[in-house]
């Protein structure tokens, strides 16, 4: 469309690898959490990074890695904090509607990592900091060629603990100081070839490991209906690792298309400690345990462009995926569970006019649970749960119309759907819930309305926007007695109807050649139609980021990050945690045309906030990098 490039409204829904490197984030959350419309939080519980876009969580808007997606199969989530950056050259995201080759259970939207490639024939990077407590390094060298490249990656991140502020209060369960139990260990390598043929083909095949360790901080907060003030969980991951193998091919066939072919292997190995107490040394009681996960996915994605004459071009797109969950609890054999899910979808574009286009998306999916063992049987075999599938169908349209050469508008209607988990399905929840094998997908109705544009060099973007959800898993208290426990037990069901809405606003403008800055805010409303006692958690409704940057001729830059939001819900019940403000700065200098180093404050004013109340977060920390870049051309 004219105008569009122009109006810079892309960098609203994008971070490049420059910006992230600039404010010198550690993981994909931090980098996601600059992304206006994205709300970060870590869950106090697992003490996972997780994301929300617009009001869904990262079950229903999926994370993507070059275009492969990425989830543990039992739960559907991913712990985004043990993601580094190192390797990565943009983040971007769509809400709303997708494109059909994200694939299903976009519910929400998705959220894709585009890994580097080598742009030179020799390129050597290099990265070495330290933090409070921690520190990070990482090595990557490559090069690109005429028909031929190559690029290894390996990076590190690293804490013992972080220090609180000096306002936090402590209690008879957090004593203040380093934050007890809050170590993490990340750590990443990676290998990509890639290699052309000839000028229609190209191949690509991807490799990485990740290793990770992480400690479990115990809840600290004052909520009395908190079953975790009176058993705190003493948990500890001593692995968390994903192994991952991939291949990108592509093929441009003269008067036919282009084939796009993705065939992809994710294993993900996790184990979770529990112990008696915070000394993490015995397990004697009975909510010790050792709880060990092994779960896969492997599959294909085929997709096919056609022009269909200049102003019109076809896309489809089909998916299939297997995916596996085994667990088991110190000695007992594996309880496995199985699904396979199929994807189809076609987009057709119409160009109208150099000004206007139109856009009709349709998909239908299918998941179908292959194995799923139930009870462990005292031969030592288990019973399996019943076969089941289900099926979603999805459409969408989105109209896009510039006005005049600086202003952009657009309207998106789409109908999305996101298939219930294999833990939605057939967890007990230690017992106190009944498995639900007959989930139906949870479905919505998005609408979003986009008007942006450059006016007296201010780029602007403002999105008001409107989800209505239904079939919407939502737990429900006392469905059978349970005589033995002499309890009620509870079950996931499709009764829950919700309404989300709101609005994105973002800026951007140059304050004369040395100053920038970047702001949005973000306005969302959630309301649970089926039970307005049960809240939603982690959102708040007001949310705000500003961005001030300096650069000086000589390459020497300063920047400044405010980072706010409201208070929001930490539990269904109603336990508030506090609105609060953080700013961040980060200083770099270029002592070569290689060398650049850089200084960082986090949490200048030492603030005591948290995302979830009773997991307090970080104080004042100081950082500083060494990071070298050198190329060949």
């Amino acid at each position: 469309l004219v105008g569009h490039r122009d109006a810079g409204i892309d960098s609203f829904n994008a971070i490049n690898q420059q910006h992230l490197e600039d404010l010198a984030l550690n993981t994909v959350s931090d980098a996601l959490g600059q992304l206006s419309g994205l709300q970060y939080a870590q869950i106090g519980d697992r003490n996972e990074q997780v994301m929300y876009m617009r009001g869904f969580d990262l079950r229903q808007v999926p994370l993507l890695i070059d275009g492969i997606p990425v989830y543990i199969p039992f739960d559907g989530y991913v712990d985004l904090s043990r993601f580094t950056i190192f390797d990565i050259d943009e983040i971007s995201i769509q809400s709303g509607l997708s494109s059909i080759s994200a694939g299903p259970n976009a519910l929400g939207g998705n959220i894709n990592i585009k890994t580097q490639t080598p742009q030179s024939r020799l390129q050597i990077k290099g990265l070495l900091g330290s933090f409070n407590n921690g520190y990070r390094s990482g090595l990557s060298i490559g090069g690109s060629y005429t028909n031929f490249y190559w690029l290894a990656n390996a990076s590190s991140f690293e804490r013992s603990s972080y220090p609180l502020s000096a306002k936090y209060i402590p209690n008879n369960l957090e004593n203040g100081g380093k934050r007890d139990n809050a170590t993490n260990k990340d750590r990443k390598i990676s290998l990509k070839l890639g290699w052309k043929p000839s000028k229609n083909w190209e191949n690509q095949i991807n490799f990485s490991h990740q290793n990770g360790t992480k400690g479990n901080p115990i809840y600290a907060g004052s909520d009395t209906l908190n079953p975790r003030l009176r058993r705190p969980r003493f948990w500890n991951w001593p692995y968390w690792n994903k192994t991952s193998a991939y291949y990108l091919g592509k093929v441009y066939l003269k008067n036919i298309g282009i084939i796009d072919l993705r065939l992809f292997y994710d294993q993900f190995d996790n184990k979770l400690e529990s112990f008696d107490d915070a000394s993490l040394s015995s397990q004697t009681k009975r909510y010790a345990f050792n709880s060990i996960y092994k779960d896969q996915s492997k599959g294909a994605n085929l997709g096919f462009v056609k022009d269909l004459g200049g102003t019109n071009t076809l896309k489809v797109n089909s998916q299939v995926k297997w995916d596996e969950h085994k667990e088991k609890d110190d000695s007992d054999p594996w309880r496995t569970m199985q699904d396979v899910t199929y994807y189809i979808g076609a987009e057709d574009k119409w160009e109208f006019s150099s000004s206007q286009n139109l856009l009709l998306n349709l998909s239908y999916s299918q998941r179908i649970s292959k194995l799923a063992q139930d009870i462990l049987l005292p031969n030592g075999s288990y019973n399996d749960f019943s076969a089941n599938r289900s099926n979603a169908f999805n459409m969408g349209i989105k109209y896009e119309c510039a006005f005049k050469e600086n202003f952009f508008g657009a309207l998106t209607i789409a109908r999305t759907s996101r298939f219930a988990t294999i833990k939605d399905r057939y967890s007990y929840r230690l017992g106190t819930a009944l498995p639900n094998p007959d989930l139906l997908p949870e479905q919505a109705y998005n609408i979003d309305l986009k008007l942006s544009g450059k006016f007296n060099g201010l780029n602007f973007s403002l999105t008001p926007f409107f989800s209505s959800i239904f079939n919407s898993l939502q737990q429900v208290e006392r469905v059978l007695f349970d005589s033995a426990s002499n309890s009620w037990l509870s079950q996931q069901q499709n009764v829950g109807k919700a309404r989300f809405y709101g609005l994105t606003f973002d800026v951007a403008k140059n304050l004369g050649k040395r100053f920038f800055v970047k702001a949005f805010y973000n306005y969302t409303k959630r309301e649970n139609l089926t039970n307005e006692q049960l809240l939603f958690t982690l959102v708040p409704e007001h949310a705000a980021n500003v961005l001030l940057k300096y650069i000086h001729t000589k390459g020497f830059s300063a920047q400044v990050q405010l980072k706010s939001q409201s208070q929001s819900y930490s539990t269904s019940y109603g336990t508030l945690n506090n609105g609060f403000m953080v700013a961040d700065a980060q200083l770099s200098y270029p002592v070569s045309k290689v060398v650049k180093l850089q200084a960082t404050i986090s949490n200048i004013l030492d603030s005591d906030y948290s995302w979830v109340e009773g997991f307090p977060m970080a104080g004042r920390t100081y950082g500083f990098n060494i990071i070298w870049n050198w190329l060949k051309t």
